[in-house]
């Protein structure tokens, strides 16, 4: 390989570097190739990486785990916002869209790309809002594909409404809120010995 700086161990942390600076970086990686890696690291056994691509966006090939989640959002006058990441207790995947009654029933196809991501095994949730007034709404049936709805006390309104369905991700754990300390390394995995 031909790397500028390269650290090998069997035993301990192979490149450590440490920083009492409260103006300069720890460590520094630039790039200057508009179609490089400026960050890569790489977990050889498994094959599970991580890095920052030449957009800046980063890629993950494992679970991301953090205290928190901000966005950047830019307003239609040029400005920037910063938004929140929704927070869920359970791994969950969403779809949203939109629906008419006609003669009080409507069927609802999943997007196809949304079915191949869902633990099709597993029951999903779907959330409807009427666009005006009616008997009340109601999924009866729900298969793989898609849902029906209904208006209730066998209301026939032609009227829109909006959805929003909750599923599992095909190979996600069904547990809730892992623990923290379950997931995050420990300080002795990363320091330098």
């Amino acid at each position: 390989m031909n790397n500028a700086v390269q650290g090998q161990s069997t035993n301990a942390t192979a490149i450590g570097a440490f920083n009492n600076s409260s103006a300069d970086a720890t460590l520094y990686a630039e790039n200057d190739s508009s179609s490089g890696f400026p960050l890569f690291v790489e977990n050889k056994p498994n094959g599970q990486s991580f890095g920052v691509g030449s957009n800046g966006s980063g890629y993950f090939s494992g679970a991301v785990y953090a205290t928190g989640f901000n966005t950047t959002l830019r307003t239609r006058d040029g400005e920037q916002v910063q938004a929140y990441g929704m927070k869920s207790a359970d791994d969950s995947i969403e779809e949203t869209g939109s629906g008419e009654l006609i003669g009080g029933r409507a069927d609802i196809a999943l997007e196809r790309g949304f079915i191949r991501t869902i633990n099709t095994a597993v029951s999903y949730r779907v959330f409807i809002t009427p666009d005006g007034d009616t008997r009340g709404l109601f999924v009866s049936r729900k298969s793989p594909e898609g849902f029906e709805v209904r208006e209730s006390q066998g209301g026939r309104s032609n009227i829109s409404f909006d959805y929003r369905v909750v599923a599992q991700p095909l190979g996600a754990e069904p547990s809730t809120l892992p623990s923290w300390r379950a997931v995050r390394p420990r300080h002795s995995d990363i320091k330098a010995r």
